[in-house]
Formats: C-alpha cells, structure tokens, sequence
C-alpha cells in the first residue's frame, strides 16, 4: 500500500540533503516533491530548527567543508576540499542556505550552496556603469537575503575623489545589478574589513570617521537599500578597530578591552544604546591566551559555543564552566577563516529569464 503525499512530505523533510539528492531517484513523484518550491522552503525550516548544516573555511587559496555534527564526534572529523573553480574563492557572507563568495579583487561574484554542491556566477557589471566598479582596489562586499531575494552589495571608492564612493546592489530576483545612492561622506567604511555582517535585514561594517578615531558601525538596509548608522555600546571608550560577527542572525560586538576576558554584547534590531547586552564572557586564560577569538555557533542544548581561536583551531568553549573542548578537525591549512551555513535545498537557477545553466562541483 502507497503512503499517502503528506506523510511522505513529513519523511523527507527530515532527511539531510546529501541523502535527498540520492532519493531523488527513487521515483519520479518523489523527484517532484523534492524540487518543489513548497518542499524547499519546509525543508528549510526544518534545518534551521535542528541546526542542520555546516561549515565552510577558506585558506591557503582553498575552500573547505565539514558537516556541523561531525564537530562532536570524538573521532577527527575530515573536511572536503573544494576545487575549481572555487580556488583562491573569499567569502562574502552566507544566509538563507547560500554563501556568496568572490574572486579577483571583487569583480567574479559568485553564489553557492554548499549542501547541493551547485554555484552560479553573477553577471558582470554593466559597462554602463563607472569603471571604478571594476578597477577599483578599494571596495567592500555584503550578502545577505531579503524580502525574498538574495542580494549582495558592492562599495568601492573610486579612482576620481570627485566621484567619492559609490554603491551597486545585485538582486537574485532580477538577476541585474542597480546603482544606488553614495555612502555618507563623513565616514569611512573603506579601513574597515571588507565583508559586511548581515543581521536583522542589515549588512554591518566597522567605520571611523573621517576627521577623529571615533570608531562607529555602518549599517545598509538591504530592504530600503539605504544607509544608517548603528550605536555602539554606551559606558564605553571603544578604539579602532571594531570587531563585529554576526551570530545566529544577531549582531554581536566583540569586546577586547579586558586582557582576561572577551565579552560578547549582542544587540536587538533596532541598535540603540540600551539594546546592547552582554551575554557571556570568554576566558582568554581557558583558550590559552589567544589574540583573537570569533564566535561561530551557539548550541543551545549543550549550551556551548563554537569558536575559532586565532585562525588556528576550532574549540567548543562553555561559558558557565570556562571548559575548552579542541576540536580536531583534519585537512585544514595551518591559518583559516570558517563560518556557518544552514543546509538547504535552494536551487541557484533564474526563472525569469534565460540564464546560463549553474555548474556543480564533483
């Protein structure tokens, strides 16, 4: 006897990815209920529920990925090298089961999903546009997915001073980039690292003004495709320079000023001075002195987080016990930058237009 549509549904919806690309061939009814838009977005939802996903690294002009629950086994976890044509690939920013990635000082943009394997490679910028979008060496990239849309944000400076710096978004939907309004002069994003950290419809960046080392946070509305700035924690004398991660969707602010301590202040969606809070402390003494220690996940059933220490290692530290767990992870470079993506179905292909086909990654 056939089981019924929707319990099948309710099945494959727990399947990870890598197992549903194979169930694809059982049957054609099953092939069609995978590559629904209906079964893509509930599959979605049921990965960020169980925080089904992974990790990707770049280093040593590779890309690397590991499955998230692999960095629990006792046993060393190895990660898959990715060839080409993702060599010498930098990460942009990774949101709604995407990562976007690029390639030559900015000008090869591209967008992955590492479940399926599969990427595409945004247009290039139309010639009508100011050359300073290609020949630039100062620009700033962001990614992140709204309204629907996955959209990714270029900022350059441009080789004219009269021209300033200038903007362009590329949206998924329309598979075309705008140009948009200029940054506000009396800023400067562009000392500032390159990727922007999306959180709560907004890309981040760390920005100081043009005049004084006052360090502030820039913040664009990938909604309203609009400029704002974003208070930094109040009580405090912060210095150059800001360093910012986005951590479940939240903007977190890493606070570096206690030799001992790390704090980490999360902020709600508004930015405002009060909504800034401190919810934990990382030992420095417990992750054996390091310079730099960047949250990538937080467990809430085991109520640890995943840190990346010093570009070295990935440990699993426990704020309430100050207990560090090394994670051996097999394969990576000596220095690396990981970060965190959920596992999905999202096919990068365009519906409106004629578009070239996507490529995957044996």
């Amino acid at each position: 006897m056939a089981l019924p549509c929707e319990l099948i549904h309710e099945i494959l919806c727990l399947v990870p990815v890598k197992y549903l690309l194979r169930c694809r061939c059982v049957s054609k009814q099953w092939c069609l209920i995978i590559d629904s838009t209906e079964f893509v977005e509930k599959h979605f939802k049921t990965s960020v529920e169980r925080n089904r996903g992974g990790i990707i690294s770049n280093g040593g002009g590779n890309l690397y990925l590991a499955d998230y629950e692999s960095l629990r086994d006792d046993d060393a976890p190895s990660v898959a090298r990715m060839d080409d044509p993702l060599s010498n690939a930098l990460f942009v920013g990774s949101d709604n089961g995407v990562v976007c990635l690029c390639k030559d000082k900015g000008n090869v943009i591209l967008l992955l999903n590492p479940s399926t394997r599969k990427w595409r490679t945004l247009p290039s910028v139309p010639a009508e546009f100011p050359r300073c979008f290609v020949t630039s060496k100062k620009y700033l990239c962001g990614f992140g997915y709204v309204n629907d849309d996955y959209k990714v944000v270029k900022v350059v400076e441009c080789d004219r001073p009269s021209r300033g710096i200038m903007v362009i978004v590329y949206s998924f939907k329309t598979n075309s980039w705008t140009q948009i309004q200029n940054v506000p002069s009396n800023r400067n994003i562009l000392r500032s690292d390159a990727w922007g950290r999306f959180a709560s419809g907004t890309l981040h960046w760390p920005a100081i003004y043009r005049y004084w080392v006052s360090p502030a946070i820039d913040g664009f509305d990938l909604g309203s495709e609009q400029f704002k700035e974003v208070a930094l924690p109040g009580g405090k004398n912060f210095v150059h320079p800001v360093r910012l991660v986005a951590l479940g969707g939240i903007l977190c602010f890493l606070d570096y000023q206690n030799y001992s301590y790390v704090d980490v202040l999360l902020t709600n969606d508004n930015g405002e001075e009060s909504s800034w809070f401190k919810a934990y402390s990382m030992d420095r003494d417990a992750l054996e002195f390091c310079f730099s220690a960047k949250p990538l996940e937080y467990s809430k059933c085991q109520r640890n987080v995943l840190v990346e220490v010093d570009m070295k290692r990935l440990v699993w530290y426990h704020p309430e016990t100050k207990t560090v767990k090394n994670i051996n992870l097999q394969g990576l470079p000596v220095l690396f930058s990981s970060h965190m993506y959920t596992e999905s179905l999202v096919q990068l292909t365009e519906n409106k237009r004629p578009q070239r086909p996507s490529h995957e990654i044996k």
